[in-house]
């Protein structure tokens, strides 16, 4: 007999920085490890991740911020 497909579990995350990033790796290793699928909506305000992190470059060195 065939199994039927599981239904992903939804989930959202509301911010892309370092908790949102970590939150999604961790709910994407535990889908996973149980063999369930799963979608993540990822909602971040600004144009970029990583929240306050950054990294700029200042006289031919990148530098970490935040």
């Amino acid at each position: 007999m065939n199994e039927s497909p599981k239904t992903p579990i939804r989930w959202a995350v509301v911010g892309g920085g370092l908790s949102g990033l970590a939150a999604c790796q961790h709910l994407l290793s535990l889908s996973k490890s149980k063999s369930t699928p799963v979608e993540i909506d990822l909602y971040e305000a600004s144009d970029r991740l990583g929240g306050v992190f950054g990294t700029i470059e200042q006289d031919g060195y990148l530098l970490e911020t935040g």
